[in-house]
């Protein structure tokens, strides 16, 4: 169940954001622009009977441009098309910070939290 949301949030954000690249975990090297969704997913019982909420933190990364109001400007368009690709998703509070790649480049990152709900389909599954 964790693997298929895992799956169908990044085909749902491949979809929203065709010139980005979209990782299941985070890479290796970070390149921007990018969307990476964080490896520990959030669980909670869901509201029904066998209905689990299902959550990820998901990073978006502007590309670097060497000008901030363009980077800004590149940022805020990446998080008006995530919120507008995962609107049947319920998201929580997010917050900005500086990400750094391995070679010293900084980038502006976004961080926020997808929350869906998904039905356990067997008894075995988790």
């Amino acid at each position: 169940m964790i693997a298929k949301a895992r799956k169908d949030l990044r085909e749902a954000l491949q979809g929203g954001f065709p010139l980005a690249q979209v990782y299941s975990f985070p890479p290796d090297r970070l390149e921007g622009p990018a969307i990476i969704i964080d490896t520990a997913p959030i669980v909670e019982t869901g509201d029904t009977y066998a209905t689990y909420k299902i959550g990820f933190k998901i990073v978006v990364i502007a590309a670097s441009a060497g000008d901030t109001e363009i980077e800004v400007d590149n940022l805020d368009a990446m998080i008006s098309r995530l919120l507008a690709t995962l609107d049947n998703c319920e998201i929580s509070a997010g917050s900005h910070f500086i990400a750094q790649g391995a070679d010293g480049q900084q980038f502006l990152a976004y961080e926020l939290t997808a929350t869906t709900d998904y039905r356990k389909e067997n008894n075995n599954e988790l």
